[in-house]
């Protein structure tokens, strides 16, 4: 073999081998980055301030057609809270990760626009953190939202706009142009821009509970309130989510359909899903037969979502149990965001069980 011919021999059999290689190594080290979104209700907040004197402020139901004190517990059925001047609205989420896992991106989309006809200045603090502001011009009134009731007076706000945020490893960054994939699994285009330096290692996020702080500060530049719309007001429908992209045990969201057709996919999961209270009646028509385990109490409640119902609790992870809304044993409306393990009786009958967080 002639020299030149040997180098060329060689040089192709260490490509094929690092090659070869390369793709044993990623075939046996996966990536183990998963991703999970939590819809948050508007009206589940559980603090504010605002500067009520002389500024008003008011909760809407999609259902009430009322206007509410900020106070009263059918605030958990909110798809509209306002206000003037400035003050803020702050959101607590219990941490659905295992305690080994690491967040590499949190996104945050929510609805929202100005009080008043002219700028507003909203700010997001993630921990206490302040992530960022982004700068809205303006009410949008006069044209009648996509979702907005047609109850709701056109010369009211009717929308807003889409705000999405992601922290990320060298900052924050904020876009405004709506994309639905984006809370999803799968990435979607955002037209993002960089608003500061605080990146996904600043903001504790491996404590017990998230808090997501949205409003107007005091000192702003622009304060001229906030409008934050959910899933049935505005042109969007999408309530407040929270996603994180993390490292970490796998953690499933089906709906409660899935679960049902399919609970041996599912047995000894833990999964995350936005569901209604239920009795001990199923609204969607769709349920699961009692029981029959060990440890499970035939006194237990459904929960519910369009798709079916399931007996059981979990972890509440967002939202509140709201006895005002519903009795106790009957179906309510409030949603609640919960984390648990899809158990199965001897029956293969599924329902579901507390899983804590670490398990």
């Amino acid at each position: 073999m002639r020299k030149s011919n040997k180098i060329i021999f060689l040089s192709v059999l260490v490509l094929g081998v690092i090659l070869l290689l390369g793709g044993i190594y990623l075939f046996t080290h996966k990536s183990n980055t998963n991703f999970i979104s939590i819809p948050i209700s508007i009206g589940a907040y559980s603090n504010y301030s605002l500067d009520t004197q002389p500024y008003p402020y008011g909760v809407v139901d999609r259902n009430l057609r009322e206007k509410l004190s900020l106070d009263n517990p059918i605030r958990y059925l909110a798809q509209l809270v306002w206000f003037e001047g400035s003050g803020y609205l702050e959101y607590k989420v219990e941490n659905p990760l295992p305690k080994n896992s690491q967040v590499k991106v949190l996104r945050l989309f929510f609805e929202a626009c100005s009080e008043a006809n002219c700028k507003t200045d909203i700010s997001v603090y993630i921990n206490g953190k302040k992530i960022g502001t982004h700068t809205i011009n303006g009410n949008f009134s006069g044209k009648r939202g996509k979702y907005t009731p047609q109850w709701w007076p056109t010369d009211n706000s009717q929308y807003g706009k889409p705000i999405f945020i992601e922290v990320r490893k060298d900052g924050t960054y904020i876009g405004d142009s709506y994309n639905s994939d984006w809370t999803e699994e799968k990435k979607a285009e955002i037209n993002f821009k960089k608003v500061s330096d605080v990146g996904i290692e600043q903001l504790n996020l491996n404590q017990d509970v998230i808090m997501i702080r949205i409003g107007v500060d005091k000192d702003a530049q622009h304060k001229s309130g906030m409008n934050i719309f959910g899933e049935k007001f505005g042109n969007y429908p999408k309530t407040l989510t929270l996603g994180l992209e993390y490292e970490g045990e796998k953690i499933y969201q089906p709906m409660i359909i899935d679960i049902i057709n399919n609970p041996e996919k599912y047995e000894n999961k833990t999964v995350i899903i936005a569901v209604h209270p239920g009795g001990w009646s199923c609204p969607s028509g769709k349920s699961t037969r009692i029981p029959e385990a060990e440890g499970f109490s035939r006194s237990s409640t459904m929960i519910y979502d369009n798709t079916g119902c399931l007996y059981g609790g979990g972890d509440i992870l967002v939202g509140n149990f709201v006895p005002e809304l519903h009795k106790f044993m009957a179906p309510g409306n409030e949603t609640i965001v919960i984390k648990g393990k899809i158990k199965l009786d001897k029956n293969k009958t599924p329902f579901i069980y507390t899983a804590m967080r670490g398990n």
